[in-house]
């Protein structure tokens, strides 16, 4: 006889697991993230017999423990091998494709009963039914890097379950074709804001003088603008990363990024007016330690509260726009201080890989990309048919 077990949490539908793996839940959010199926308490490793079919950091992480207690008996050392499993995966990846793949169940028809368990998806899945997909995606008018997260969200599951890959010969032609015909959709290049804008749009901040968050939105947008920070590496600066050299000029270390997830970190050049712009920012919040960026309450000067907490990537994004739109510049995003920055080593002159260095691109692509327009203006055209320097 089958044994049955019920769990019930707060706000979701009950879900209900037998001694065969089957999982009914029938609340589709819950059913792509479960619950925790691991226990760590008094140095030993632990696993509960539930299963898991999520894809987060935590889920892979247990999986791989899972198979590696197979053939280990030490739970101290399964434990710490679960935490280094979890620290090599991007949390947010894992999250686009969990999103990826809830939207692939719907479209495969996948009663919600059964979306709690992802294996389930991999055994219905098959490369005609993914091209398919790819299809629908073209022709609701989507970009093809769409259809490419749906992809990747589909290997990674199985290789995560040690299945075969569905994506075959017919998923990469519909791609093929998709990439071609859809080469001019997406969102497109991100706005740029040059080192000129930046300038303006801090130096209107900052003008602000009885505003501590004008004060700390100038330093904000000088500090990205010159270390070419992503949003991310802003919300995760601290007061002690960035330091002061004799001649007032500033170095910002970034421990961990986007092309760094090993956290190698490196270090970047600040200008003298932004480390200026930074030490006024940290007198005026009385800023020792902690997160650089902060929120801030509303008030002026004196009865503004700063927050304990870092600047959300959602906030830092607000506050580009604003400054931005206050300085008279319209569709920044948080990507624009990085684009402007390539474009405007690009008219100063510097090489791609120059760019590539100072931007932390893996390859010179990218900022071959944002500045195509500044870099024609001195192609070999240009300089030795019209002297252009």
């Amino acid at each position: 006889m089958a044994k049955r077990t019920t769990h019930r949490k707060p706000g979701l539908t009950e879900t209900v697991k037998t001694d065969g793996g089957r999982e009914t839940c029938r609340n589709p959010e819950a059913a792509l993230k479960p619950p925790k199926d691991y226990e760590v308490a008094g140095g030993e490793y632990s696993f509960s017999p539930r299963t898991s079919s999520g894809l987060t950091a935590e889920r892979v992480a247990d999986v791989f423990a899972r198979r590696a207690a197979v053939v280990s008996e030490s739970r101290e050392t399964i434990a710490g091998l679960r935490n280094l499993i979890r620290e090599s995966v991007s949390e947010n990846t894992l999250k686009a494709y969990c999103r990826a793949l809830g939207r692939l169940v719907v479209f495969m028809g996948i009663p919600s009963a059964e979306e709690a368990n992802i294996r389930v998806l991999l055994e219905k899945l098959d490369d005609i039914t993914l091209a398919r997909y790819v299809a629908r995606i073209e022709a609701e008018g989507k970009a093809p890097a769409t259809a490419q997260m749906v992809i990747a969200a589909v290997r990674y599951a199985a290789k995560l379950w040690e299945r075969e890959s569905p994506v075959g010969r017919i998923t990469a032609k519909a791609m093929c074709g998709f990439r071609r015909k859809g080469a001019e959709r997406g969102r497109g290049q991100a706005r740029g804001v040059t080192w000129t804008q930046a300038e303006r749009i801090a130096t209107m901040a900052g003008a602000e003088a009885d505003s501590l968050s004008g004060i700390r939105d100038a330093a904000l947008i000088s500090v990205m603008s010159d270390a070419m920070l992503r949003i991310s590496e802003a919300t995760a600066l601290l007061v002690s990363d960035v330091t002061e050299e004799t001649d007032g000029s500033g170095r910002a270390s970034v421990r961990r990024s986007k092309t760094d997830q090993e956290g190698r970190g490196t270090v970047l050049y600040l200008g003298r007016p932004t480390m200026a712009r930074v030490r006024a920012w940290c007198e005026a919040a009385d800023l020792n330690d902690g997160a650089l960026f902060r929120s801030v309450s509303r008030g002026n000067l004196f009865t503004s509260r700063v927050g304990e907490t870092p600047l959300s990537p959602a906030s830092i994004r607000r506050i580009l726009k604003t400054r931005a739109a206050q300085a008279g510049i319209e569709g920044v995003s948080g990507h624009s201080l990085r684009v402007g920055a390539a474009q405007s080593m690009a008219l100063g002159g510097a090489t791609l890989v120059d760019m590539q260095i100072a931007g932390r691109w893996r390859s010179p692509q990218m900022p071959a990309s944002y500045a195509r327009e500044q870099l024609a203006g001195r192609n070999a055209v240009a300089r030795i048919r019209y002297g252009c320097k």
